[in-house]
C-alpha cells in the first residue's frame, strides 16, 4: 500500500496501516463472491492458512482491545473505534451482520441522520480524534445512491521516553526530494533509527538513506520482509546525537486506486461487487504531528531531547535526518505497524528542523 500511495509523485505521505486494514476486514464481514475471494487472498499475511477467514475478524477484535491505552502517566493514548452508517430507506442491515459488527467490532449500526449525514460522521470522527481529523465528510459526500458508509478511526499520543528541549530546536536545512536545500539496512543503503516512546510498548522508526536522493530507490528495494527484517533486528541501546525535523502532515487521498493495483478489482466494480449492499469508494484520512514532547497521530480510513551536551568524535554517531526520510510508527508488543509514511518536505506545512542530543536510542548503522 505504501509503494502504491508513494508511485508517481513526490509528495509527504502518512496513512495507518492498521486502519486501512480494519475497514477492509469490515468489508469482508459482508463480501461474497469474487470480492470476498480477492479480499481473503490479499489481505492474508499467511496463503497457506486455510482458517485465517474463520478467525480474522475475533483475532483483529482481541488486537483492538489490548491496544486501548489510556495511561496519563506515561502520557500515552491508543484509541479504535469503528462505525457504521447507512440508509434505512434503501437497505435492510440483516440482524446477523448487525449482531457482528457488534460483536468483532464494537459498533452498533446508525441510520444516517439526513438532509446532511455528514455532519454526525465528521462529529464522531473529531470525538475519536480529539479534534485532529475535523470536517471528514465535506457537504454532499454522502449522496443519493450511498446506502452504507463503514469508518475506522485511529489515534494515537505519547511522550518520547526522553524529550527534546525546545530551547534547542532551531533552523537547519533539509534537502527536499527533489534536490532543492532549505535553511543502515544493507537491502535498502540506509540506517534505522528507533526513537522510543514512554512506556517501551511503541517506537517510531526513521529509515533515512544513507545518499541525499536515496529514498525512491530505497521504496524500489522496500517489501515487507525487508521491512519487518529492520524493525525487529535492532542492536542494544547506544548513545547517539540525534537532529530530526519538526513535522506535520495531513493527507486525504481516496484508496480505490492503490487498493485495485493490489488486486482488490471486484469491490469497485458494480457489476462485480458482492457487498451485501455495502459501498464501493474508499477514502482515508491522516494527521500527524512530531514535536519536542513526542507524537500525535490519527487517521480516519472509510470503506525533540535536551540534556548535558554529549561529546560525540565518531561520525557514524550521529544521525541527521536532513533529507527525505521513511518512518513506522510501530506496536512492538503486537508487532502492528499503526502509522507510515514519508517526509519529502517538511517544511511544507511550515515546520523547522529540531536539533538535540537524545540519550538512549537505537542506530542500526551497517
Amino acid at each position: 500500500m505504501y509503494k502504491r500511495l508513494a508511485a508517481g509523485n513526490q509528495d509527504n505521505i502518512i496513512y495507518s496501516p492498521l486502519s486501512v486494514y480494519t475497514a477492509l476486514t469490515m468489508t469482508l464481514l459482508g463480501a461474497g463472491g469474487d470480492t470476498e475471494q480477492e479480499l481473503t487472498v490479499n489481505m492474508m499475511y499467511d496463503t497457506g492458512c486455510t482458517t485465517w477467514t474463520e478467525h480474522v475478524h475475533s483475532d483483529l477484535r482481541t488486537l483492538m482491545t489490548s491496544m486501548t491505552t489510556n495511561d496519563p502517566a506515561s502520557n500515552l493514548t491508543l484509541r479504535m473505534a469503528n462505525a457504521l452508517y447507512y440508509d434505512a430507506a434503501q437497505v435492510h442491515v440483516s440482524d446477523s451482520y448487525a449482531n457482528n459488527m457488534n460483536r468483532y467490532y464494537g459498533t452498533g449500526l446508525q441510520p444516517f441522520q439526513r438532509p446532511n449525514p455528514e455532519q454526525a460522521i465528521n462529529t464522531w470522527v473529531e470525538d475519536v480524534t480529539e479534534g485532529a481529523i475535523s470536517h471528514f465528510l465535506q457537504p454532499g459526500a454522502i449522496t443519493a445512491d450511498t446506502v452504507i458508509m463503514l469508518l475506522n478511526a485511529v489515534f494515537f499520543e505519547a511522550s518520547w521516553l526522553t524529550t527534546f528541549g525546545p530551547t534547542a530546536t532551531k533552523d537547519r536545512d533539509f534537502t527536499t526530494i527533489s534536490g532543492t536545500v532549505k535553511q543502515n539496512v544493507p537491502e535498502l543503503d540506509a540506517r534505522v533509527l528507533e526513537l522510543p516512546y514512554k512506556g517501551g510498548n511503541y517506537s517510531l522508526f526513521i529509515l533515512l538513506p544513507n545518499t541525499k536522493t536515496g529514498l525512491t530507490d530505497l521504496e524500489s528495494k522496500l517489501t515487507g520482509q525487508i521491512l519487518e527484517g529492520a524493525l525487529t533486528s535492532m542492536p542494544f541501546e547506544e548513545y547517539r546525537e540525534v537532529y530530526i525535523p519538526k513535522f506535520t502532515l495531513r493527507m486525504r487521498k481516496g484508496l480505490n486506486e492503490p487498493l485495485e493495483a493490489l488486486g482488490l478489482n471486484a469491490m469497485f466494480d458494480a457489476a462485480r461487487a458482492n457487498l451485501t449492499g455495502m459501498v464501493d469508494n474508499l477514502g482515508g484520512r491522516a494527521w500527524w504531528s512530531v514535536s519536542e514532547s513526542g507524537t500525535k497521530a490519527a487517521a480516519v480510513t472509510s470503506i525533540s531531547i535536551s540534556f548535558a551536551s554529549i561529546v560525540i568524535s565518531d561520525p557514524s554517531s550521529i544521525f541527521k535526518a536532513d533529507h527525505p526520510f521513511l518512518f513506522v510508527l510501530r506496536d512492538k508488543g503486537n508487532g502492528v505497524n499503526l502509522f507510515m509514511g514519508r517526509v519529502t518536505d517538511p517544511q511544507h506545512p511550515g515546520n523547522n528542523i529540531s536539533p538535540c542530543n537524545l540519550r538512549w536510542v537505537s542506530v542500526r548503522t551497517d
